[in-house]
């Protein structure tokens, strides 16, 4: 059954009103459908696509959290592909991930200032 998405974009010659468009595509229900239906190549080609934008996104959030280049491969590495988006943390987990990228010296700066 093909699904359903809806697209919308600014024409780049119109009067700047967005244009909302419905349109369906046959992904197939299953791996073998797919590749059936588009061929393995083509499927291997946008599997891996879209893994190197899951990938891209999870180094760069280890980036920005400080980590060492080491720990940024072995996140990329080590990428479970079940956990899709962005993780969840609590506010605490974050506040946390952040002090453990401190020097000791700033995360008892930080500490002394919560007290």
């Amino acid at each position: 059954m093909a699904e359903k998405m809806t697209f919308a974009a600014v024409p780049a010659n119109g009067d700047g009103e967005p244009v909302s468009v419905e349109c369906e595509f046959e992904f197939g229900e299953t791996l073998a459908d797919a590749i059936e239906l588009h061929g393995e190549e083509d499927i291997m080609y946008f599997f891996k696509r879209g893994t190197k934008g899951f990938l891209g996104m999870r180094a760069r959030a280890s980036i920005v959290g400080g980590d060492s280049p080491d720990k940024v491969q072995d996140v990329v590495a080590n990428a479970d592909l079940s956990k899709r988006g962005r993780e969840k943390m609590s506010p605490l987990e974050k506040l946390m991930k952040q002090l453990g990228g401190l020097s000791d010296e700033d995360r008892k700066a930080v500490i002394d200032q919560l007290k």
